[in-house]
């Protein structure tokens, strides 16, 4: 349990320090949210948009810009790619993109509401809660592939 307090603290200590670059000393910043750390490098979401920076804070770079909202950004445990909720298609599903920024893939298609939590160890599949099946208010769990195959 510290030691995820101790991650926590370094996680938000990154984007504070980042806070100040990306606002260029003239904007005031809202919440940056949802954190997530990989190989030196932190994800999150700012002002509906996903968001990298070095663990330093050096280097932000904006990596999503749309109207919709794009929240909790999920490296996958290699680092290479990033899932992350997002309303772009009217209701929030799930999304992968390249870590490094690109085109974002959409993997769900259902009319409820899909929310990245996280990924599973081997990095081929994406766990997600969702307002769908039988049980929906309970926000049960599902897997989707990388691939964007039918989620289990």
């Amino acid at each position: 349990m510290k030691r995820c307090h101790a991650m926590g603290i370094f996680l938000l200590s990154a984007i504070f320090a980042a806070l100040p670059l990306l606002a260029q000393g003239t904007t005031p910043l809202g919440f940056a949210r949802d954190p997530h750390y990989s190989a030196g490098r932190v994800v999150f979401s700012f002002r509906g948009n996903i968001w990298q920076v070095n663990e330093d804070g050096s280097n932000p770079r904006q990596l999503t810009r749309m109207d919709a909202r794009d929240i909790k950004p999920r490296f996958s445990p290699d680092g290479q790619s990033i899932a992350f909720t997002s309303s772009r298609g009217g209701n929030p599903d799930v999304y992968i993109m390249p870590a490094v920024s690109g085109e974002p893939k959409r993997l769900t298609w259902h009319s409820g509401n899909d929310e990245v939590q996280y990924w599973t160890p081997d990095g081929k599949r994406i766990l997600f809660s969702s307002a769908r099946g039988p049980m929906a208010w309970d926000s049960p769990l599902y897997t989707v592939g990388i691939d964007g195959d039918l989620p289990i």
